[in-house]
């Protein structure tokens, strides 16, 4: 509800009873469509990266720029990528991967295709838009990637058994 509230979403038929917990990476065969939100005991609420309030860490595959994906206020299912300086070189049709800087998402996921760069007199960053790569509006299954938790108790434990 409200001005905070999430707009693109979609509900699936896993809750945190199956490890669906907020925060867990949403991906397609193609690549991201989102994260899990909300989760309840067998569904959970996934918020899809063209929500306006849903970010993602990028960087382009071919001329390693970062920025945030972000979606974007127009309704439709276009993106765009934040904080990407004037003096950066960005190609058209460069695809974007996950950069793995968010803590969130794995890096090298690939997430969206640049549409078109603009630079403008009234901001240090370019107006670059960016489109799904994954066909949002059509989803049918999704994978969930869950962190292993377990490793770094192994881990943590290792270290304690070495003093």
């Amino acid at each position: 509800m409200g001005s905070n509230s999430a707009l693109a979403t979609v509900m699936i038929d896993h809750g945190y009873t199956t490890g669906a917990v907020p925060n867990i990476p949403v991906i397609t065969s193609f690549g991201v469509i989102g994260k899990t939100f909300r989760s309840g005991p067998t569904t959970s609420t996934i918020l899809l990266i063209t929500d306006p309030s849903s970010r993602v860490a990028v960087v382009s595959q071919k001329s390693r720029v970062h920025g945030i994906l972000t979606g974007s206020n127009k309704n439709s299912p276009q993106l765009e990528m934040l904080f990407v300086s004037q003096n950066t070189t960005l190609m058209n049709e460069e695809t974007l991967i996950t950069s793995g800087l968010d803590d969130v998402f794995p890096k090298g996921i690939p997430v969206a295709k640049v549409t078109s760069i603009t630079e403008t007199e009234l901001s240090p960053f370019q107006l670059i838009e960016a489109t799904p790569i994954a066909d949002i509006a059509n989803i049918e299954e999704v994978i969930l990637l869950k962190k292993d938790i377990d490793l770094s108790l192994e881990a943590i434990n290792f270290e304690k058994s070495l003093e």
